[in-house]
């Protein structure tokens, strides 16, 4: 609103309002970098003149609480100039630089404000991280030059032996190329470092350009060892197998020291013609699971995976793509939780394929009954007489707090799938029930206590049915094995799911690979 003698004048419309442009103001600002602690920049400052006289016009420059400089040129009409400052920024976080105008007079024609952050100086934490990083290296290595030593010889035994790598041929060549990484970033670290200490023998840290160096070098030292233990487990187990026939005892009549007959002799080393082979696990994350192994909270998986790769000796990958038989014949497991989006008619056939050849199928329900995508699971399974159903296992009595938070612990322990499994074990449980005939065997039940409801809360199973919540089936050359709850698998509830599932679900998935 304006005033103009007693009437008021109030803008109608947007383009009524109008910015003020000042005859002598900022037309531009540039820094020279991004704003890092104690690093200098430059600051340039364009200044315009679109008075009607030349002027003296003076630009100060402010951060948050200092004057960082000042400057005074003369502007002729319509010109501009330029007006340079250097700033050392001193703190980190928030910065305002503040340009302030004054003309010849000492009138502020102008006052403009640029926000900016300012980082840590790398290079200023570099002299801390530096020595913390060698020291990771330095204990890292210690313990990876042993393990891969005897990495190096049980391969070479093997190669000789006529054993091929096989699935292991990937991480071999992956470790043997990050070894070699590791030691040129090692070399430029402490080449880097020597020239320095020459110029300063009292230095204790060292740049950004040095640090980088042994960063990455500890850095990769520690995936190398986590890759290792994993490798080398298999090949020294391997190895026993083989060493009997690859290097035989010598024979009882053997010549000693004194009645050698001399002779041409030509030791060979008999060939084993072995492939080590890895048992693979997919699991699918391609059908909007709620529970799946892509994510990183309770909903994860990242037990499950853990305990496959460390007491199995396992791969475990991720599959997000359409399912399809050429993906699965390259694995041995595959590992389905309930979807939310259709497994369709021809990812369910390349399932069954898959099973039918020789693969194992581990494929799980949902832990509330509005939930469970039994019509998809079932295009699976219903085919070889499994079927889940649309209802949740409850248990007033015998439970985690709720009754739709059951444990359970009857088992089929006859079969070779619960073996490391007892009588006394109880399981949390989160589930549907499932439904069962022909020769699919029962592997898990309900107790006495146990009953189902649908959604509309109508009772599918009565107390006193023991509702079976997993069954298993052998399937050509393959095997199914059917459980109610895909929660039983995540990382759910402090781990309490995984944790009380997992010696069932070990004993399931050497069964499900025909390593019972």
């Amino acid at each position: 609103m304006y005033l103009f003698d007693e009437f008021k004048i109030e803008p109608r419309y947007a383009s009524d309002i109008k910015p003020y442009i000042p005859q002598i103001g900022v037309e531009s600002l540039e820094v020279s970098g991004p704003m890092l602690e104690g690093v200098p920049r430059n600051i340039s400052v364009r200044i315009y003149n679109h008075g009607t006289l030349d002027d003296n016009i003076t630009v100060v420059l402010r951060d948050n609480s200092d004057e960082i400089g000042r400057d005074t040129q003369v502007i002729r009409v319509n010109q501009t100039a330029v007006y340079e400052f250097t700033y050392i920024p001193r703190f980190t976080g928030s910065l305002t630089i503040t340009v302030i105008v004054l003309d010849g007079t000492g009138n502020i024609t102008d006052e403009r404000y640029y926000d900016y952050f300012v980082t840590p100086n790398p290079y200023k934490i570099s002299y801390g991280l530096t020595p913390y990083y060698e020291r990771l290296y330095n204990k890292e290595m210690a313990n990876i030059t042993p393990l891969y030593e005897n990495l190096t010889w049980v391969i070479g035994e093997l190669t000789s032996c006529g054993v091929n790598l096989g699935d292991l041929e990937p991480n071999v060549e992956w470790i043997n190329a990050t070894m070699a990484e590791i030691q040129k970033e090692y070399a430029l670290y402490d080449t880097l470092k020597g020239l320095l200490v020459q110029q300063n023998p009292y230095r204790s840290a060292y740049y950004y350009p040095v640090m980088v160096h042994i960063r990455k070098a500890a850095m990769m030292s520690r995936d190398v060892l986590r890759e290792i233990e994993f490798v080398l487990p298999i090949l020294q187990r391997t190895y026993e197998q083989v060493e009997p026939i690859c290097h035989p005892p010598a024979p009882s009549n053997e010549t000693t020291l004194g009645n050698e007959t001399p002779t041409n002799q030509t030791n060979v080393t008999p060939s084993t013609n072995v492939t080590i082979h890895i048992t693979k696990v997919l699991i699918d994350a391609s059908h909007g699971q709620y529970y799946n192994p892509t994510k990183t909270d309770t909903s994860g998986m990242s037990t499950l995976i853990d305990n496959i790769k460390s007491e199995l000796g396992w791969i475990v990958d991720v599959n997000l793509d359409p399912i399809t038989y050429d993906k699965l014949k390259d694995y041995d497991v595959l590992i389905i939780t309930n979807p939310s989006q259709d497994i369709t008619d021809e990812e369910a056939q390349a399932i069954q394929q898959f099973v039918e050849n020789g693969g194992g199928l581990f494929i799980l329900g949902e832990n509330y009954y509005n939930h469970v995508y039994y019509k998809s699971l079932n295009r699976v399974v219903a085919k070889y007489e499994i079927e889940f159903n649309n209802d949740e296992l409850m248990d007033d009595d015998v439970n985690t707090g709720r009754a739709w938070f059951p444990l359970v612990g009857i088992y089929n322990l006859d079969h070779p799938a619960m073996k490391f499994l007892t009588a006394d074990h109880q399981m949390y449980y989160s589930g549907d029930t499932l439904k069962v005939s022909g020769g699919v065997a029962w592997l898990i039940r309900g107790y006495k206590t146990s009953y189902s409801e649908d959604k509309d809360g109508n009772v599918i199973y009565e107390k006193g049915s023991k509702p079976i919540i997993a069954a298993a089936v052998e399937v050509g050359q393959g095997r199914i094995v059917a459980y109610g709850s895909s929660k039983a698998i995540s990382d759910a509830y402090y781990g309490n799911y995984i944790n009380t599932n997992w010696p069932f679900v070990k004993g399931v998935l050497l069964w499900l690979a025909h390593q019972e």
